[in-house]
């Protein structure tokens, strides 16, 4: 009788031991499970902070929203076909937000190159890069003149680098993106098969 007795306590003991065990996995899971879900909430968070202009409006310039202030914009251009005037992405454009240093002595300012593209639609901020974070070599310029598969593609721009070769195009691409219309978002796409018109110019 007693080793019954001793046999039911030790069931009882383990059985208790188990039940404890699986609490505290629960308990864990939990506890990595909500931190997860703060981590995501947190770059959710961030990502929105790093991008408060979106959805903001203007009237004439870019620049005076107060994200854009302390840059210069200097116009766009469509991400639509020119000659499509009745298309619904017709107020789609991109435009940079340019760093120039003044001279207040001398009334000048010299441009010191791009901070922002932002994509527009009718006035209205969609979506926006932050060009400084990419850091584009000096030798590279933005052009809006890029051709994928033998098509100009009116969503993509590019970083390229000019020659004095006299060839229309060229293929030294050093980043390119896409500003797509239907998402309203700005992302880099691989540069393979495209090509630049040439020219000794860049914004």
């Amino acid at each position: 009788m007693k080793y019954f007795f001793k046999t039911i306590i030790f069931l009882f003991i383990v059985s208790s031991c188990k039940v404890e065990t699986k609490k505290i996995a629960n308990t864990s899971e939990n506890i990595i499970s909500t931190s997860s879900e703060k981590e995501v909430v947190q770059q959710q968070k961030d990502t929105v902070r790093k991008k408060s202009a979106i959805g903001k409006s203007y009237n004439k310039y870019l620049h005076e929203i107060e994200e854009f202030k302390k840059f210069t914009s200097r116009g766009g251009w469509s991400v639509t076909d020119y000659q499509d005037d009745t298309s619904k992405y017709s107020g789609y454009i991109l435009s940079t937000l340019d760093i120039f240093e003044e001279n207040k002595e001398e009334g000048t300012s010299i441009r010191k190159g791009t901070k922002y593209v932002v994509m527009v639609n009718n006035k209205v901020v969609i979506d926006y890069i932050d060009v400084e974070k990419i850091d584009i070599p000096k030798d590279y310029f933005l052009s809006d003149e890029v051709w994928l598969n033998d098509e100009i593609d009116r969503e993509i721009f590019a970083y390229v680098r000019y020659d004095d070769s006299g060839e229309q195009f060229v293929t030294d691409i050093y980043k390119a993106f896409r500003a797509d219309k239907e998402t309203g978002k700005i992302f880099e796409v691989p540069s393979k098969g495209m090509k630049a018109e040439n020219g000794d110019y860049g914004f």
